[in-house]
């Protein structure tokens, strides 16, 4: 009883997860058959593009340079690819943005 009830839960939010996919990813993931191989398949797809992602955001972090700017607009740049980088899945504390 609990298995076919988790089956059944598992196959709708398999269905959702290949609905919202690409055409491109979905060819990669359709032949999966539960909800979680779908996800790990996923991450392990998009993982490498965060870590060369997250690479390049703090080759731009430390490459940034004031220039004529103004400070503030100097320091919401710093903040943008701060947040960037947070989002792509590794936190920069403050004592790291300090550094760059």
């Amino acid at each position: 009883m609990a298995y076919n009830t988790w089956l059944a839960k598992d196959q709708q939010l398999l269905g959702l997860l290949l609905n919202s996919l690409s055409k491109e990813v979905l060819g990669q993931v359709a032949t999966l058959s539960t909800a979680a191989e779908v996800w790990a398949a996923l991450e392990g797809m998009f993982s490498a593009r965060s870590c060369s992602r997250i690479t390049n955001l703090q080759l731009k972090l430390s490459n940034l340079k004031k220039g004529s700017t103004s400070m503030a607009n100097y320091l919401d740049k710093k903040k943008t690819i701060g947040d960037e980088i947070a989002v792509a899945g590794k936190v920069v504390d403050e004592d790291e943005m300090v550094d760059y």
